[in-house]
């Protein structure tokens, strides 16, 4: 998370990912894919603590206005989105019985327009809501996850629950453009895939990643970029909170003399790489851009070069993409490139992958521009999302 303070003119980095269990070593993800789906496969859950530390460290209103309409949406339900119930679909198989009560209470993943309700997720949002950070890390929250992990054969405990902090908001100054961002994150993530390229590509295009940016009336900023990694993380939904886990330690190699192996990085945060943006424009008009891309973050928000992106987001993100799925000569591309160039690209060794001409599986993105000297935002959002620009 990124965060613009206008009164202080600082750019803050928040970080709550979370950490691998203490437990987590090689030997207990022997079971092939166990890292990827089942209770096995989630870190430390972090996002409620992003969230109540930047609260409290910026917020002007009270938990319970900032939860009331996650808790009406949780209790009453809303519908489904033509982009949602494809998400849904496309995860169906991940479900373990927990998840699959939530999503799949028809016997099946809702229909587009139909009602989702997740009553326990209220439930626990309320809770957040009386007890705050305390009562999800060390309190009812808390052990009623950490017991749900030791009856199904979990690696997270209370004690895990109770050592996990989001790193203090920080300067962010090393990382105020969009440029030197992406540039670390698509260095260090192709250096990975590069020496332990792990699966098939095609196993991995699912994903539960949502970014959104906010631009206040006296002009603070947020651009927030959080994941659950595939489709409904782990597929585990973590006994009666609602909560689905993340599937986060498929990110840590397998291969004891890799650099990111499960058992060096115990109680890290791993290599996955979240991209939120603050782009300035001090040195044109003193206006700036917030944004950045969903899932597939490295390799989406490396096909929004900065200029394109200020005079295309308020229209949506019309560049072509194309994504490296892994090492070798294999990539993926929408299918606007045009014919010509991808013959150029096998006639130099390349093995293009031609997908649909707009799709999610290369990123997607939302932005806002702000003209400090007319004083207006212009937003927008990308079509491969399900995102929306809105004015209030």
């Amino acid at each position: 998370m990124l965060v613009y303070h206008a009164k202080e003119d600082t750019i803050q980095v928040l970080d709550y990912m979370g950490t691998s269990p203490y437990q987590a070593s090689l030997d207990a993800y022997s079971v092939p894919g166990s890292n990827e789906v089942g209770i096995r496969a989630g870190m430390i859950p972090a996002a409620c603590g992003g969230w109540l530390a930047l609260l409290d460290r910026y917020g002007s209103m009270d938990r319970a206005d900032i939860f009331a309409p996650a808790i009406e949406h949780a209790d009453n339900g809303y519908a489904v989105t033509a982009k949602n119930a494809e998400f849904m679909a496309g995860a169906a198989t991940r479900f373990s019985s927990t998840g699959a009560k939530i999503i799949m209470s028809r016997g099946r993943t809702p229909q587009p327009g139909e009602v989702l309700v997740q009553k326990e997720l209220a439930q626990t949002f309320r809770k957040v809501v009386e007890g705050g950070a305390e009562v999800f890390y060390r309190g009812e929250i808390a052990k009623h996850i950490a017991q749900f992990f030791q009856e199904n054969d979990g690696l997270i405990t209370e004690k895990d629950l109770a050592d996990f902090q989001a790193t203090p908001p920080s300067n962010g100054s090393g990382l105020d453009t969009v440029r030197e961002s992406v540039a670390v994150s698509v260095t260090r993530r192709i250096s990975c895939r590069t020496r332990f390229c792990r699966g098939i590509a095609a196993e991995w295009m699912n994903e539960c990643t949502t970014h959104f940016d906010v631009v206040d009336g006296e002009g603070n900023a947020v651009a927030v970029t959080q994941s659950l990694g595939s489709g409904f993380g782990s597929g585990v939904a973590l006994g009666e909170t609602g909560m689905f886990l993340n599937n986060f330690m498929n990110w840590f190699d397998l291969l004891p003399e890799s650099p990111n192996a499960i058992w060096i990085a115990q109680t890290d945060r791993d290599v996955y790489v979240a991209v939120p943006s603050l782009e300035g424009r001090e040195a044109v008009r003193g206006d700036w851009y917030a944004g950045s891309h969903g899932d597939l973050t490295d390799d989406g928000a490396d096909g929004v070069e900065p200029d394109r992106a200020w005079h295309e987001y308020p229209s949506g993100d019309r560049g072509t993409r194309v994504r490296v799925e892994s090492a070798g000569a294999a990539v993926s591309m929408e299918g606007r490139i045009p014919a010509d160039v991808i013959a150029q690209l096998e006639a130099r060794g390349h093995e293009p992958n031609v997908m649909p001409d707009w799709t999610a599986g290369v990123g997607g993105g939302q932005g806002i521009a702000v003209d400090q000297a007319e004083g207006s935002l212009m937003g927008g959002a990308d079509p491969r999302r399900d995102g929306y620009s809105i004015g209030i």
